[in-house]
């Protein structure tokens, strides 16, 4: 049977610390929430089921996939499906949220020092009010670290602002608070690099 869902998402650019704090608003705001990283493809082929980390805060899993559940009672569930019998995880209920959580990435030889982006994705019952009001407190809390506001799009390797975003809206993305100041600290580092290569978000000037 497909459960209908609705989605709320947001993008983010955290530094670690950004991160430290906005788990602990949600740790404060969503006092029953537990955490999980997801296995992903590692070990579903094996003769037991690969370990499930569950966690009571966000910033505890070092994992790219972690999944924010409000379900109390609930706990891995391992099945065999597929063709060949792999290992397959039931996730928990509706509604939840699938954090896909980026990195601070050294400059190589092709790009310069980077954060990655933080992909946040609310899945909510599409004629439940309460899922969508956890939405909409979670993103509240997300903008007490972050602000959309005041940054650009800009070229790379040549740094040419392309796009302003002033006052936020479409295309924007939520920068850290530490995020901004880690990239002020050197103009050569970019928040959300596109996967192209090509650019990336810098705030604005000050």
């Amino acid at each position: 049977m497909v459960v209908p869902v609705s989605f709320r998402c947001r993008e983010a650019c955290l530094t670690p610390a950004d991160l430290k704090v906005f788990s602990t608003l949600l740790v404060e705001n969503f006092t029953t929430a537990r955490y999980f990283a997801d296995p992903g493809l590692h070990g579903l082929d094996g003769q037991e089921p690969p370990e499930v980390v569950i966690a009571f805060r966000l910033h505890d899993l070092r994992d790219y996939e972690v999944y924010m559940t409000f379900d109390e009672d609930w706990l891995p569930q391992w099945g065999r499906a597929g063709h060949y019998g792999d290992w397959s995880l039931s996730y928990p209920r509706l509604p939840h949220v699938r954090f896909l959580v980026g990195r601070v990435r050294p400059a190589d030889q092709r790009y310069p020092e980077r954060i990655d982006s933080l992909d946040i994705q609310c899945s909510c019952r599409p004629h439940r009010k309460e899922d969508f009001t956890m939405a909409r407190r979670l993103f509240h809390l997300l903008g007490k670290v972050a602000t959309n506001r005041n940054q650009v799009y800009v070229s790379y390797p040549g740094y040419e602002v392309i796009t302003v975003f002033e006052k936020g809206g479409q295309g924007s993305v939520w920068l850290g608070h530490d995020a901004i100041r880690w990239a002020r600290e050197d103009p050569r580092r970019l928040l959300t690099m596109h996967p192209s290569g090509r650019g990336g978000m810098r705030p604005m000037d000050d």
